[in-house]
């Protein structure tokens, strides 16, 4: 009420009731068709409609957005999701399924069904949003559909806040976000070992320029995380951080705090950069707000670029230290040794070359307390490329040629090793009168895995032309390869592909792609299977 009081107040002078409401847009329907003479990997049909709608009067904005698809029927969570986001000045508003990023550490994007605000005015330092929703919804045990088995789930909510404040370029966030299981959403049996959680946790942001040239940007966060609410609560009779968390938190013997930090400082010079890079994510440190967020990890990580020779020679080159068992409570511990090395050079509009390489190595060390000898374990990657890109001037047409080899090989303590080359290289001649484009290529791959040497070759053609000024589109193409094991014939693929599009009155567009593939095997396990692939969609714009 408060906020929209002051809304009207201000913006009503301004308003022209002589403006039309303004109603634009975007529908998508897609099918696909699929069969093979071999075992299905799919579904032999599939359809998609999903849209975007944008409704606006005098500077009010109400954006919408819908999925809707068969995969409701299969998937744990829900696929279709319909939600709004209007915006209006200073104001923005989420509704239905929407999206929210605080930080990394916190509130990380995740998908959620509820509401959510942005408030940023014009005139102000500060910045306000919040969010309340449904982050995971209840799934019943048990519920067994189309061989997908959906893992029972407690219904999960979580809100938050984020307030930042930003001034000539320095900013600092403070955020807050709570989430909690439902206990009664669902009943779980205990034999599945499934318990109600909940998660509490507070962080600060800071981007911060030190110097002209110097800037810092920090992200933390302290999270409570208690992995069975059901258990009785405990209190820690002495003053700590834990207890300020009431009754946001209700800690008992399953709760655990810990912290992270990434950061980074850059030194931006005339011709070169520097940036260091560290960051700390405690063992178990987790929060409900971020889906993939991995723990126990310590990385610290340097890098250097710089430009040369009137910017024809980009050089960067990076070193970076990588460890877990952080607290040095597991059997093992893992450390990585990453670095990269990477040229571009344009000798002239026509022509230019690329190179790098990098080298990654991860040891490994088990607890000598545990076993009778300490046990080391060391793998080395090594990853290099060349490329090189050349474009023909003159003539009628455009001409454009490319070759690219890459290598990767692995050791390990064991004595085995693998190699693996990729040779990539091809043509294109465009002709731009007619719009007619033509491709031809050719790879070869060897991967040699200690005994036993896999080659495989083969050309790709393809050809593409547009009509009636670019509203109709085609494309045909063909890709042949064969493979051997040991120098004796494995595998022959070919694949077929044709594709198409037509554009009318520039809002209307039919989308068709369609892929005929034919896998043949040899040797003991001799198969032939062909396989179909179709799609076709419209879409409207409006």
């Amino acid at each position: 009420m408060g906020i929209c009081t002051p809304l009207i107040a201000q913006e009503l002078d301004k308003f022209s009731f002589k403006s039309p409401v303004s109603v634009s847009g975007k529908l998508n329907t897609t099918t696909t068709f699929y069969s093979t003479t071999g075992r299905s990997q799919r579904d032999p049909f599939y359809w998609l409609i999903s849209g975007s709608v944008n409704i606006s009067y005098n500077g009010i904005s109400i954006p919408l957005s819908f999925n809707f698809s068969q995969q409701q029927r299969t998937f744990a969570q829900p696929f279709n999701q319909l939600g709004m986001s209007p915006e209006y000045k200073w104001l923005k508003l989420h509704l239905g399924y929407r999206s929210l990023s605080f930080s990394d550490l916190t509130l990380a994007g995740n998908t959620f069904l509820g509401g959510g605000v942005e408030v940023s005015p014009k005139n102000s330092n500060l910045r306000y949003s919040a969010m309340y929703g449904q982050l995971i919804k209840p799934i019943q045990p048990g519920n067994i559909q189309d061989s997908f088995r959906k893992m029972p789930a407690y219904a999960r909510n979580g809100y938050g806040t984020k307030i930042t404040h930003e001034k000539d370029g320095n900013i600092v966030d403070f955020i807050f976000f709570r989430g909690a299981d439902d206990e009664s959403s669902v009943d779980i049996p205990d034999s599945l070992n499934i318990s109600p959680e909940e998660n509490a946790l507070i962080g600060v942001n800071i981007k911060r320029r030190i110097a002209k040239k110097l800037s810092i940007n920090i992200q933390t966060a302290f999270s409570g995380y208690t992995q069975d609410r059901r258990l009785p609560e405990t209190v820690n009779n002495d003053f700590s951080f834990r207890n300020n968390l009431n009754p946001f938190l209700e800690t008992n013997a399953s709760t655990q705090f810990n912290k992270a930090i990434i950061s980074d400082f850059s030194y931006k010079g005339k011709t070169y950069n520097i940036k260091l890079a560290y960051k700390r994510i405690d063992p178990e440190f987790r929060t409900m707000g971020s889906t993939f967020l991995v723990n126990d990890i310590e990385n610290v990580n340097a890098t250097v670029s710089w430009v040369m020779l009137k910017n024809k020679v980009n050089i960067s080159t990076s070193y970076g230290r990588q460890r877990d068992n952080l607290n040095s409570d597991k059997v093992s511990e893992a450390e990585r040794d990453i670095g990269a090395f990477n040229v571009v050079y344009i000798l002239n509009p026509q022509l230019s070359l690329t190179a790098n390489y990098s080298n990654f190595g991860a040891s490994t060390t088990y607890d000598p307390t545990l076993f009778l000898d300490s046990l080391n374990y060391l793998l080395v990657t090594r990853n290099a490329s060349l490329g090189g890109n050349y474009i023909f001037k003159g003539g009628k047409t455009n001409r454009t040629a490319y070759v690219f080899a890459s290598y990767q090989g692995v050791d390990d303590p064991a004595g085995n090793s693998s190699t693996f080359y990729n040779v990539t290289s091809g043509y294109q001649i465009l002709y731009p009168s007619s719009g007619l484009i033509l491709n031809t290529g050719m790879t070869y791959t060897n991967n040699a895995v200690t005994g036993l040497i896999n080659d495989s070759y083969g050309p790709t053609v393809s050809v593409a032309r547009s009509f009636f000024d670019k509203k109709l589109k085609g494309q045909i193409g063909t890709t042949f390869l064969q493979s051997y094991m040991d120098g004796g014939l494995q595998s022959r693929f070919v694949n077929f592909r044709l594709n198409g599009s037509y554009t009318l009155k520039s809002n209307h567009k039919i989308n068709l792609i369609s892929t005929l593939l034919n896998k043949a095997t040899f040797g003991e396990n001799e198969e032939n299977t062909i396989e179909f692939r179709g799609q076709f969609g419209y879409s409207y714009s409006f």
